[in-house]
């Protein structure tokens, strides 16, 4: 062959290699991966059934990422994937959440997209055929976006609105009125404690004076028993004999007083006050009691019965106070 013939053959030939030469992994004009090689390069006998389907979605994706519609391009390029499990749809769909940060500004639609865009590079690192370089710029980019995001919106906690305040809850009992009428029990018990314990103090105080008292006495009559004259005797009628015969009657005397008043003094100053601090105790319980029933009386509210009531059109309550 010659002339014409040799140079479109020529043509054919550069074209056929060129495409040959094609990657795997193209970029769109858009910046999406174009698919249209990796499907061809499937035979029909090869592609499942819904392949078809799939590749239809995937350029109705690619128009609308085109025509910046990215919530529908990004539904077209999932539903795509559902179909047909292709990898290279995950690099369009990250793409696609990408864009819509650029819309919403909502810092979310970064994160999925990093989260498929790793996805996509689990499938690249096992498939050779897969060229992630492109996947890895995208992913640098998605990452800076996010970190330069949370710098200049840090998260705010916020506390909710308890609202106004409800006042007194229905638990809150409203203050008594007039007097209260365990008041004075109160105030007569407590003199009655304060007198009984008064009582008990000095009659115990008392009584072990003239204890003391007594014991000096008697020892007094000891030593004057020892100091009498050995010629004394129940006769003799000497001076010196009657008087230390006094001094022993009255410190005998003496001593029946002071042992009279030890008793009178535990006895009474003790017993009555023990009985006073008893009485005391009753008078402040019985105080306290009537205080709490005066409250309480207070703090009651009409209770409602309500009781099932049969209507023409049905039943209903009814209640009465």
């Amino acid at each position: 062959m010659s002339g014409p013939g040799r140079t479109i053959c020529g043509v054919v030939t550069a074209l056929a290699i060129s495409l040959a030469a094609v990657p795997t992994v193209a970029s769109a004009a858009d910046g999406t991966t174009n698919l249209a090689a990796a499907w061809n390069r499937i035979g029909p006998e090869e592609q499942p059934a819904t392949g078809e389907d799939a590749r239809k979605l995937y350029e109705q994706g690619e128009r609308a990422y085109r025509r910046g519609r990215f919530r529908e391009a990004l539904e077209k390029f999932e539903k795509a994937y559902d179909l047909s499990e292709q990898p290279l749809l995950l690099y369009n769909i990250a793409l696609a959440y990408r864009q819509l940060y650029d819309v919403a500004d909502d810092v979310e639609e970064l994160r999925r997209g990093r989260a498929v865009l790793k996805n996509f590079m689990l499938f690249a690192d096992r498939d050779p055929d897969l060229d992630a370089t492109d996947a890895k710029k995208l992913l640098t980019e998605i990452e800076a976006l996010i970190e330069e995001h949370e710098k200049t919106h840090p998260e705010v906690v916020t506390t909710p609105d308890p609202g106004p305040d409800p006042g007194p809850g229905p638990t809150d009992p409203p203050p008594p009125k007039g007097k209260d009428p365990g008041r004075t029990l109160r105030i007569a018990g407590g003199a009655a404690m304060g007198g009984g314990g008064a009582l008990v103090v000095g009659g115990t105080v008392a009584g072990i004076f003239f204890a003391i008292k007594g014991t000096e006495f008697s020892e007094e009559i000891t030593r004057l028993r020892a100091e009498m004259p050995n010629a004394c005797d129940e006769d003799d009628d000497s001076v010196e004999c009657r008087q230390n015969a006094a001094d022993i009657e009255t410190a005998r005397d003496n001593g029946r007083k002071a042992n009279l008043g030890t008793g009178l003094a535990f006895a009474l100053g003790g017993g009555l006050g023990v009985v006073a601090i008893a009485t005391g105790v009753v008078l402040f319980l019985q105080g306290n009691k009537r205080t709490r029933e005066w409250k309480a009386s207070a703090s009651k509210r009409p209770a409602m019965m309500v009781r099932p009531t049969f209507m023409p059109r049905g039943v209903g309550l009814t209640g009465r106070f």
